[in-house]
């Protein structure tokens, strides 16, 4: 047989190594399972999802039966502006206050826990009753520091300085407003009379006192006691 050129070798190699990696190739496709209808199925993939989702749907139910409920009645009268009754907030010693004096405190208030509001406090009269009003007159804001105590068949009274205003200062009712003549007279004609605000007090263990709630009903002590224990070892 004649000899085979080194070049038809190398063909018969390459031609030999082609057909394998023909072979693999497709051998390859083979080996590969079929796709089946229940890889598909979507009922797996649908379930975990809402399986997922069944505790967040549970806590949303209980908010919104929530929100539906109906406001507690005790909280019903409350606004943003009106103050809750019965705020009452510590304001001196009692033997710090003594017949005829007035003491200029600041007490907090339930919208104003930090600095508060500043007031009078006095004890005046027959019977050494303790009174709480206002630092300023409700007419241009001037200091009732100065003011002259009275009496009227409507109570005890304090007089503003300036202009002479009477205001009761247990129920804060203006009994003598802008009196007089000239300027005074002037005044009356463009401006209304106006109440003093005035605080309830209260004297507990030789301590006072003041509701700063604004509110007619004055509140339970006790009940504000409970609330606040840091007052229970105030001596």
């Amino acid at each position: 047989a004649p000899a085979i050129m080194p070049a038809t070798r190398q063909a018969l190699v390459l031609t030999a190594l082609a057909a394998v990696a023909c072979v693999l190739f497709v051998s390859s496709f083979g080996a590969q399972p079929q796709p089946t209808l229940q890889a598909f199925q979507p009922s797996i993939r649908v379930q975990r999802p809402c399986m997922r989702m069944s505790a967040p749907l549970s806590r949303v139910n209980t908010r919104i039966r929530a929100m539906d409920a109906a406001a507690s009645p005790a909280g019903s009268d409350e606004t943003e502006k009106e103050m809750p009754p019965g705020f009452w907030e510590y304001a001196l010693r009692e033997p710090d206050l003594g017949r005829g004096a007035r003491r200029i405190i600041q007490v907090a208030t339930p919208f104003a826990p930090q600095g508060g509001k500043k007031i009078i406090v006095a004890r005046v009269g027959k019977e050494g009753d303790i009174f709480a009003f206002d630092y300023m007159c409700p007419h241009l804001g001037v200091s009732l520091a100065d003011g002259k105590f009275g009496v009227t068949k409507e109570g005890l009274t304090i007089e503003c300085s300036q202009h002479k205003s009477v205001f009761n200062i247990e129920s804060g009712k203006c009994e003598d407003w802008l009196p007089g003549s000239g300027w005074n007279a002037l005044q009356r004609m463009v401006t209304p009379a106006c109440n003093l605000l005035t605080y309830p007090t209260l004297v507990r263990d030789g301590n006072i006192f003041v509701d700063m709630s604004k509110a007619k009903v004055r509140g339970s002590f006790e009940e504000w006691v409970e609330d606040r224990p840091k007052m229970k070892g105030r001596k």
